[in-house]
C-alpha cells in the first residue's frame, strides 16, 4: 500500500512539475519582442529587445548616409527579425501630427540631403500590421532616463534631456508627459548670449550662432580647424571645452528658468568628454548668480546630482532604449 501511494505521489509531483515547466515555456514564448530605431545625424542604431526594452538581444549600428541608402538598410535588417511593435526615434525636426500630409517626415533639418524625407512611410508599408511609435530621438531618450531613475529608486516626472553630437537636441517631460505642443522642443536652436571673448561666427545654416551653431561637434571642429573625427584627440586642457561648457550652461539655465525640470541629463558623443560636464556645472552656477534658491543649485557639489550624464552612456544609449520604449507604448495601445 505504501509503495502504491509513493508511486502515486511521485506521478502527481512529476505531472505538476511538467505543467509548471510547460507554463513557464509558454509564457517565455509569448514575451513581446520590440524593435527600435534610433536615428541620429551620425549613425542609426536598430535594436531588438525581448520582454522589456532593457533586454536587448540583437543590435545593428551603421553610419547615417543618404536617405535612400539609410532607409533601405533599416528595411533589410528589420525584415530578417521577428517583432511585435516598432519604435522610431529620429533626429528632427519631424512631423508628429497624424493626419498631416507630411506625418512621419524629417522636415527642415540642417543635415544635408535629409530635408523633407519620409522616414516613417517606408516602414509602415513594409510592416503594415505592426504598431509603430514615433517621436524625436531626444524625447525617446527622456523616457529612457525616467526608466533609469525608476530602476534606481528615483521617481521623476519632469526631466530635460540634452544630446550634444552632430547637432544639439532637447527632449522634455513635464508632469509625466512628453512635451509636444505645436511640434516638439527644438531647444538646440535656442538663441544665447555671446561670450565676450568668443568671436566665432557659428555654423548653423538657419540661425548661425544658436546653441547648436556654437557648440555642436561641427562647431567645435571648425573652431579648431580639424575634422569632427579628430575631436577625440583634443586635450582636456584645451580652452575650447570651457567655451562649449559656457553655451551649454546657458541652455541649462534657460530650461531651469522656463520648465523647472527635476533633473537635466546630458548624452551624446561630445559628452563622452567627461571634463565638459564640469565646465557646464560651473557656468550654470555662475550664470544663475544665486537667483534660484533650491537645494539642487546651492553648490557645485549639489549640482553634480542635478546636471548629470546619462546613466545609459556606457550601455546601449538612452536613444536606443527610448526607441524600444516607444515600441512598448505602441504595443500597449492595441
Amino acid at each position: 500500500m505504501e509503495v502504491v501511494m509513493g508511486v502515486t505521489s511521485f506521478i502527481v509531483i512529476a505531472t505538476t512539475c511538467y505543467r509548471l515547466v510547460t507554463q513557464t515555456q509558454t509564457v517565455a514564448s509569448k514575451l513581446n519582442r520590440y524593435a527600435g530605431i534610433e536615428g541620429g545625424g551620425t549613425s542609426f542604431v536598430v535594436s531588438i529587445a525581448e520582454g522589456s526594452p532593457e533586454n536587448i538581444v540583437d543590435q545593428y549600428e551603421f553610419d547615417t548616409s543618404d536617405p535612400d541608402t539609410t532607409v533601405q538598410l533599416l528595411l533589410n535588417w528589420l525584415s530578417d527579425q521577428q517583432f511585435d511593435a516598432l519604435g522610431v526615434a529620429s533626429f528632427g525636426p519631424i512631423d508628429l501630427h497624424v493626419g498631416s500630409p507630411t506625418y512621419g517626415y524629417i522636415t527642415t533639418t540642417p543635415k544635408p540631403q535629409w530635408n523633407m524625407v519620409d522616414l516613417l512611410g517606408p516602414l509602415q508599408s513594409q510592416f503594415p500590421n505592426i504598431p509603430i511609435g514615433f517621436d524625436t530621438d531626444v524625447n525617446a531618450a527622456v523616457l529612457a532616463e525616467q526608466l533609469w531613475a525608476k530602476n534606481n529608486e528615483e521617481i521623476l516626472s519632469d526631466i530635460a534631456y540634452i544630446t550634444v553630437g552632430t547637432g544639439i537636441g532637447v527632449g522634455i517631460m513635464s508632469g509625466g508627459n512628453l512635451l509636444h505642443g505645436m511640434l516638439h522642443p527644438e531647444g538646440g536652436h535656442m538663441c544665447v548670449k555671446r561670450r565676450i571673448d568668443d568671436n566665432f561666427e557659428g555654423v548653423c545654416p538657419f540661425h548661425q550662432d544658436c546653441v547648436e551653431g556654437l557648440a555642436a561637434a561641427g562647431s567645435i571642429a571648425k573652431r579648431l580647424n580639424i575634422s569632427s573625427k579628430e575631436l577625440k584627440n583634443v586635450d582636456d586642457e584645451n580652452p575650447v571645452w570651457d567655451i562649449i561648457g559656457y553655451y551649454l550652461a546657458q541652455l541649462c539655465v534657460n530650461l531651469i528658468l522656463t520648465i523647472s525640470p527635476e533633473k537635466i541629463v546630458f548624452g551624446g558623443g561630445i559628452l563622452k568628454r567627461k571634463v565638459l560636464i564640469n565646465h557646464i556645472r560651473y557656468h550654470v552656477i555662475d550664470i544663475l548668480n544665486d537667483y534660484i534658491k533650491t537645494s539642487q543649485l546651492e553648490s557645485l557639489r549639489n549640482l553634480s546630482s542635478y546636471v548629470v550624464l546619462s546613466g545609459w552612456q556606457e550601455d546601449s544609449g538612452a536613444g536606443a532604449i527610448g526607441s524600444l520604449i516607444l515600441a512598448q507604448i505602441a504595443s500597449n495601445k492595441l
